[in-house]
């Protein structure tokens, strides 16, 4: 970047005021400097081995781009809390902490110094495309033989305060990384790629390559080490397949701490440590020495700000730090290790319950209706833009139709992010912790289905930033079946001749019976009354409110009676209670939960149906009911003498009905209800009036 300025000066003014002014506008062209106009305070603040986002505390005054590692402390994190995972427990920069990568390099026999299971073949270059590169397994020279690589990213706060606290430029993401080796013979070369596809070695067929491709934001950084690190050269280069070699340099960068006449090094360092050994806090081996400790020029780190470099973030989902044979753009590759580093995600979440059983209005042959609500979020560190971009959301629910019963929006959902954007009312970019939201509803046989759920986002480079399946398990609809049968009896006396002068007196039973269904789900029916003889199968339908009229949901029959009734309100977790309810077991039975408030009083529903063809609801009945006369199996009663019964006793018998319920759903158990109907053969005393007096 130039940062000179041409100047124009009056004819006949003085030296010492021509000196005057140029200093006064070189200030202000420095100052002017996009990659320096949003730091808090000064240009130096905004450098990347100033902030306080890494280590402070080491021993070198630049601060965490020092050479060493410095023991995390003082609340800033350094390598070692990369390495054991702590870094964001951190109370200042560990919820600024995104994408974070250590990785070990593998080995044929296991051994960290061991010929590398990965890497590179032949003259792979930085140069090419990805699908020229190709790896083996095998040995590379010491110098350039890598045992670890790791990287972090973290993003500067948005307020201006809390940037300022930690020397940052507000809103712009750093990239620090670093590596060791085996070896420390003659310079060193080495490079950083940031990847927004995965790009991984793999294998086609018998052909050992790479998987992936680059895309225009992907960001090389290339330290060159020269003469143990008394000199170092940083270049920043973005992939552009319309530039020379495919690299166009975006930044320059030397020694981290070092001053630069441009300050473009503000935004792009590395350094190695030089002189001193310094203690390894993962297991490490140096050539030719006993020591697990760094001996000089074997740790090297660095860092960008990828968002000055980049003029915004970049999606980066891929780290590798690699070896090159010299310094030359064109340089041979040799060792790599590589491992993921999402700094742009998405994350998909989802909420389920099943809501209602299915009516013939569903037109389903699945029993439950289920409502959901799925959540994308931008949970990274970039901005999307959302022109261009498309966003596809794939909703898998187990066991159940292929479609949504909603007609909007489709499944799957797959839309450009603009119109998803302007329908959320969040503009034209998709910023960081901003939720697109979708309720989605669908038929299930199953009572609490499990739901998978996965959303990718389609950039207009062809990036692809993808949350992965999520799943979840639907909550159940809590169903509770129960029975209701009631049964009348009436009693008359009926003579019955036996020739001659003799008349015999027989008891002739009038009833009614009605059983109904007053749960929450259909039944299958089977009632049995053996002295009247009937054995009848038949389904009955669940109620619903009890409403008079047609209702345009369909859920109550014709105009009618309404017959009520109260159940206790029944539940699978406390938020399916109302206020000063909770979720208990049922005193009634164990087997079942319903709402129940501190005096152990249930909270109740009110159900009902049309009495109307004995109560029906969408047309099915709800309720079977019945009347007719038999004759008991009891003895004679007694003789009819001078219009008088000859017996001293009142005779009366029982008369049972039982009714079983049974459903074809999940975990719903066997319904049974039973009811005697006590009949008395003489409702009028001693003394029986004969039928016709």
């Amino acid at each position: 970047m130039n940062t000179g300025i041409g100047v124009v000066v009056p004819c006949g003014a003085s030296t010492r005021k021509i000196l005057f002014f140029i200093a006064w506008m070189a200030i202000l062209t420095y100052m002017a400097n996009p990659l320096f106009a949003a730091c808090p305070e000064t240009p130096s603040d905004c450098t990347v081995y100033g902030t306080k986002l890494f280590d402070l505390e080491s021993q070198n005054e630049y601060g965490m781009l020092d050479g060493e590692i410095a023991m995390s402390d003082g609340g800033v994190p350094d390598w070692d809390s990369v390495y054991s995972g702590q870094i964001k427990n951190f109370p200042l920069v560990g919820p600024l902490v995104g994408a974070v990568g250590f990785k070990m390099d593998a080995t044929v026999d296991n051994t960290l110094t061991g010929d590398d299971v990965e890497i590179f073949q032949g003259k792979a270059k930085d140069i090419e495309p990805v699908s020229s590169w190709k790896w083996t397994s095998g040995h590379v020279l010491d110098k350039n033989n890598l045992l670890h690589g790791f990287s972090v990213a973290i993003a500067c706060p948005t307020d201006f305060d809390k940037a300022k606290a930690l020397n940052c430029d507000p809103g712009h993401t750093y990239m620090f990384f670093g590596g060791d080796r085996h070896g420390t013979e003659g310079d060193a070369q080495i490079g950083f790629w940031f990847l927004g596809n995965d790009i991984a070695p793999t294998m086609d067929g018998r052909k050992k390559v790479f998987s992936g491709t680059h895309t225009e934001k992907d960001t090389l950084v290339v330290a060159n080490f020269i003469n143990g690190g008394d000199s170092t050269e940083v270049m920043v280069y973005q992939w552009d397949p319309n530039a020379e070699n495919n690299l166009r340099l975006i930044g320059t960068g030397g020694r981290c701490g070092e001053s630069s006449e441009s300050g473009i090094s503000a935004i792009a360092c590395a350094i190695t440590n030089q002189n001193e050994e310094q203690m390894a806090p993962w297991k490490f081996k140096a050539k030719n020495t006993e020591s697990t400790d760094f001996i000089p020029q074997t740790f090297f780190e660095g860092g960008i700000d990828i968002t000055a470099l980049q003029s915004g973030t970049p999606c980066v989902s891929h780290f590798q730090v690699e070896t090159r044979s010299s310094q030359s753009i064109t340089a041979s590759l040799k060792d790599f290790i590589s491992d993921n580093f999402d700094i742009c995600s998405i994350a998909a979440s989802k909420t389920c319950s099943v809501t209602r059983l299915t009516d013939p209005y569903d037109d389903t042959a699945f029993p439950f209706a289920v409502s959901s609500t799925i959540t994308i979020e931008n949970n990274g560190f970039g901005s999307f833009d959302g022109i261009g971009s498309t966003l596809l959301v794939i909703d898998t629910p187990s066991g159940s139709s292929q479609a949504p019963f909603t007609s909007s929006p489709p499944d799957p959902i797959n839309s450009d992010l603009t119109s998803l954007l302007a329908s959320a009312d969040l503009g034209e970019t998709w910023d960081m912790g901003e939720k697109l939201t979708f309720d989605v509803s669908f038929y299930s046989e199953s009572n609490g289905p499990t739901n998978s759920v996965e959303a990718i986002l389609t950039l207009p480079d062809g990036t692809q930033v993808d949350s992965k399946d999520t799943g979840v398990t639907c909550k159940s609809l809590q169903l509770s079946p129960t029975l209701f049968v009631e049964k009348y009896c009436s009693t008359k006396l009926q003579v019955v001749n036996l020739g001659a002068d003799d008349q015999l007196l027989k008891v002739a039973v009038d009833f009614n019976y009605r059983t109904c269904n007053t749960g929450d789900i259909p039944l299958d029916i089977h009632l049995v009354d053996q002295q009247v003889g009937l054995d009848i199968y038949d389904t009955l339908d669940s109620p619903s409110s009890c409403v008079l009229g047609s209702t345009s949901s369909g859920e109550v029959c014709s105009v009618g009676d309404c017959e009520a009734f109260t159940m206790n309100k029944a539940c699978s977790d406390h938020d399916d209670c109302s206020s000063g309810y909770m979720c208990l077991q049922d005193p009634a039975d164990s087997s079942r939960t319903i709402c129940l408030n501190d005096d152990d009083k249930a909270e109740t529903v009110s159900k009902g149906f049309c009495t109307e063809q004995n109560g029906t609801r969408l047309g099915q009945p709800v309720c079977l009911a019945d009347s007719g006369s038999y004759t008991p199996k009891i003895p004679s009663v007694g003789t009819l003498v001078d219009g008088e019964i000859s017996t001293s006793e009142q005779i009366t018998f029982l008369n049972t009905i039982n009714v079983t319920g049974t459903s074809t759903l999940e975990g719903v158990a066997t319904q049974t209800a039973a009811t005697s109907s006590n009949c008395d053969l003489c409702p009028f005393g001693l003394f029986c009036p004969v039928p016709g007096q």
